[in-house]
């Protein structure tokens, strides 16, 4: 029987005045669960790009790392095997089903890479912004950290360090299997959800969070179509 995976993926980046194409990979990790076997590997790989000096405050504040604990990171490494291998042969098999909290810049950073996934994508943010709509909005926030926090009670694993790839995906992983019980989460549907607009029920912001978008004044809903949200310029469009 063949064998097919879960993985969970996370990255964090450099920001660097040159880099004009994208932030640059300093850390992959990636948990691999074996849905046969329910067997869990761990994968964390720490890279210094060139110009990683120049790695601007921002970063440093946003991933708690700075150009010198990365190199650190880096020489402690003693694997011969670099992870993107295995991601990238793992990634291939359509069958398997990667899950990404905001799945579009974590693929544009792999794409950097040259991994290009083929497998099913599901997008944990995507589908966090979807459960909260029809909820009413349950969640304040749909960032990671915030629904870690929220689930505190569900989710097997003590806080820890967010903004270091190597937890955010334990977080992912333990997010999602929250879901599976509490929400009933459709792989099919999610992967829908990934790859298609999201036409929403409730305005989500500001001081018109909460009330449903058909109720919104037609200046209103010119403001909102103006910021160019395909979300929300979708709903908009459908009502």
């Amino acid at each position: 029987m063949k064998d097919n995976y879960e993985i969970y993926l996370d990255t964090e980046t450099l920001d660097l005045p040159e880099n004009l194409d994208g932030d640059i990979l300093f850390e992959l990790a990636f948990i691999v669960k074996n849905l046969r076997t329910n067997e869990i590997k761990k994968f964390q790989q720490y890279y210094a790009p060139e110009n990683v000096d120049n790695m601007c405050i921002e970063a440093m504040e946003r991933t708690s790392m700075t150009p010198e604990l990365i190199k650190e990171k880096v020489q402690e490494n003693t694997s011969t095997v670099d992870i993107k291998v295995i991601l990238t042969k793992l990634v291939q098999n359509p069958e398997n089903i990667l899950f990404i909290h905001n799945a579009k810049f974590d693929l544009e950073v792999l794409k950097r890479i040259s991994i290009v996934p083929k497998c099913k994508v599901i997008c944990t943010l995507r589908v966090a912004n979807i459960i909260n709509d029809q909820t009413h909005l349950q969640y304040k926030s749909t960032r990671l950290s915030y629904l870690h926090y929220y689930y505190r009670n569900d989710l097997k694993i003590q806080a820890g360090d967010f903004h270091t790839a190597d937890y955010d995906c334990l977080c992912l992983m333990e997010l999602v299997n929250t879901w599976k019980e509490k929400v009933n989460l459709d792989m099919e549907s999610a992967i829908k959800v990934t790859n298609n607009p999201i036409n929403y029920i409730y305005c989500h912001f500001g001081k018109n969070r909460g009330l449903k978008w058909r109720d919104l004044s037609e200046g209103q809903l010119r403001y909102f179509y103006e910021l160019n949200d395909p979300d929300i310029c979708y709903t908009i469009d459908n009502l």
